[in-house]
């Protein structure tokens, strides 16, 4: 029997997993997934329409590198302590699950802190070398790379985490041939993916309209152009999202649909 070490009452040891999941999953989906590669887009936007003689436009790039900072700020401090929190609460409420995903997912996981650990380099490199890149368009041209390279590794780490999470939900194969192979390649993998990639996007773009909104000036030029950009991004992806979330929606195993009114709140289990 899995017994807990922790049991918190009132809320619940389910509650206090999806409390900081939750919380956690927003802030990378929205910001490190979604919102990079909207960062990157835009400062690339600066080069595009800047004078002939700049290297980028001045204010425009001021305005993306604020967005940047507050993305910056979240992800390495709430971001990054509700990603341990997440392992903190498991491994106290269910230790032997947690240990048991660790088998079948070790080399995974070993991949996925790999990948992570290379994120974070990329962040912090995308982030300080922001203001020396303006020197010259070579220097911002690199820059902006480095902003794409960040993208990927964020999505890669989201790609592989959602092989874990739906493995959770549905096996697959994987009960009759057990092998990393089938553990990844689960039912649910494919759906997942395809839901939460263009999900993650219209989630970065509407963080972005938020901050646009908040480091411009009420009919300033350089607001309407933000907004008018970002808005196309997420109308860009929206019909992606809203297509993936019927996809994966198809695939979500009945089990888990009839324990959702009991899920996190209780103990209980419908069968």
């Amino acid at each position: 029997m899995d017994i807990p070490l922790f049991h918190l009452d009132w809320l619940n040891n389910r509650m206090l997993i999806a409390l900081i999941a939750t919380l956690h999953a927003l802030i990378n989906h929205s910001l490190a997934v979604g919102f990079m590669p909207l960062v990157a887009w835009l400062e690339n936007k600066g080069v595009l329409y800047s004078g002939p003689e700049e290297v980028t436009d001045a204010k425009w790039d001021k305005m993306v590198y604020r967005m940047m900072w507050s993305a910056f700020i979240i992800t390495t401090t709430i971001g990054a302590m509700t990603g341990v929190g997440i392992w903190f609460s498991v491994s106290l409420v269910s230790p032997n699950s947690i240990a048991s995903l660790i088998r079948v997912f070790y080399f995974a996981w070993f991949m996925e802190w790999t990948v992570f650990v290379t994120e974070v380099v990329l962040i912090m490199i995308y982030f300080l070398t922001w203001k020396n890149s303006n020197r010259s368009i070579k220097a911002k041209t690199r820059h902006i790379k480095f902003g794409w390279y960040l993208s990927l590794f964020s999505w890669i780490t989201m790609a592989i985490i959602v092989s874990i999470l739906g493995f959770m939900m549905d096996p697959g194969n994987w009960l009759t041939h057990k092998s990393l192979f089938n553990g990844v390649n689960n039912p649910l993998y494919l759906p997942q993916v395809l839901y939460r990639t263009p999900l993650a996007m219209v989630l970065g773009g509407c963080f972005g309209l938020f901050l646009s909104a908040i480091f411009t000036k009420k009919g300033e030029e350089m607001r309407t152009k933000a907004f008018r950009y970002i808005s196309k991004w997420i109308l860009f992806w929206l019909p992606f999202a809203i297509i993936g979330s019927i996809y994966y929606y198809k695939f979500v195993p009945t089990a888990n649909m009839a324990n959702m009114s009991v899920a996190i709140g209780t103990q209980s289990f419908h069968r």
